[in-house]
């Protein structure tokens, strides 16, 4: 079994008179105070107690997925900031074993283009997918093709909107949030989905 991204890191300060380490970035779990967080997916990795979350300024007890924040941790003498990863983990899940192949997943993402976009969309021959993907461990995100997003008329500020498609590698399909103009927040949620798709065994 191997621990789950629960937090991108962004930044770190350490402050050596209150002996603690600050990492800014975004949750990709949900994070409460006093948890602990491990500095990577291996079970023997070393732990750090979540001793304060701040976020908007204030003092939080919990952070919910895909929020930005800061977690405060007390500075281990051995631990120095250099050694942190891009992300910090925490609870351990299951190993997830794919059923679908890459091909049938873009088969499942095009079922879900067409009846988002079909009403929109006059020639039903158009490559209604982009060629890009992303890819992480429990998943995979399909993109609507750049070329069409221009052309749908405003009452399909729906279709715009949620024109991206993450398909489970057990086959779980649904229409998300369009993040491709946002390269890191699009990289983050990757990693959000493929972790609800992991703890959850879908």
């Amino acid at each position: 079994m191997r621990r789950i991204e629960v937090f991108a890191i962004e930044s770190a300060t350490e402050d050596k008179e209150k002996g603690s380490i600050s990492l800014n970035g975004t949750s990709l779990y949900v994070i409460k105070k006093g948890e602990k967080a491990y500095s990577t997916s291996d079970n023997e990795s070393q732990s750090l107690v979540i001793e304060s979350i701040l976020f908007d300024g204030k003092e939080v007890n919990e952070i919910s997925i895909f929020q930005q924040c800061t977690l405060v941790f007390k500075r281990i003498l051995t631990y120095k900031i250099q050694e942190l990863d891009l992300y910090l983990f925490g609870q351990a899940a299951q190993e997830y074993e794919p059923t679908i192949t890459y091909a049938q997943a873009r088969q499942l993402a095009e079922e879900l283009a067409y009846e988002n976009l079909n009403h929109f969309v006059p020639n039903n021959n158009s490559q209604l997918l982009s060629h890009r993907f992303e890819e992480a461990e429990c998943c995979w995100f399909f993109f609507t093709n750049e070329d069409i997003i221009p052309t749908l008329p405003e009452e399909a500020w729906f279709s715009k909107s949620y024109s991206s498609y993450a398909i489970s590698k057990k086959g779980e399909a649904r229409s998300i949030y369009n993040y491709t103009n946002e390269k890191e927040k699009l990289k983050k949620y990757v990693h959000v989905l493929s972790n609800y798709f992991k703890l959850n065994r879908l």
